[in-house]
């Protein structure tokens, strides 16, 4: 799973100070197996606090926020179910709604600057939009009402 690099190097360390346990896991109990909930779940709820997030925080909420994160920032549904080792259609049914910004980001790409082929066929648009503009040479808006508020031939 990509990770920024200061993680990747806090896990490293800790591989070289600590080894893998039994069935080559990262983090392990004392007795070198598999942590419990309540082995992670108390220094969870300590980290949480001291970051701001609320009490409800769980290491499940952690991987809804990373796989919403990765679609936000444009990474395919088999992308990121391939990274958080899931199905498709599942990423699909639990990621599948509206971001909390979806209107500003849509707005903002619309706004944005654009391409060859967006100006070819704004172009396009506003040259059929003229007045003695029809296929064929005939003009397809003359004589015609622009209903109120519109500019005049755009009917």
């Amino acid at each position: 799973m990509p990770a920024p690099a200061y993680v990747l190097e806090a896990l490293s360390e800790h591989l070289r100070r600590y080894g893998v346990g039994e069935r080559e896991l990262l983090f392990c109990g004392a007795r070198g197996g598999p942590l419990s909930v309540s082995m992670v779940s108390g220094p969870l709820r300590v980290a949480c606090q001291k970051a701001g997030l609320p009490e409800e925080v769980t290491f499940h909420t952690l991987r809804h926020s990373y796989a919403s994160e990765m679609l936000v920032q444009g990474l395919s549904v088999v992308e990121v179910a391939e990274l958080i080792g899931d199905t498709v259609a599942m990423v699909e049914k639990t990621y599948g709604h509206p971001t909390v910004d979806f209107r500003k980001r849509a707005r903002l790409a619309v706004e944005s600057r654009p391409s060859t082929r967006s100006r070819t066929l704004g172009e396009s648009v506003l040259h059929m939009a003229e007045p003695n503009h029809r296929p064929g040479g005939r003009s397809s808006l003359r004589g015609t009402r622009s209903p109120r508020g519109w500019p005049s031939g755009l009917a």
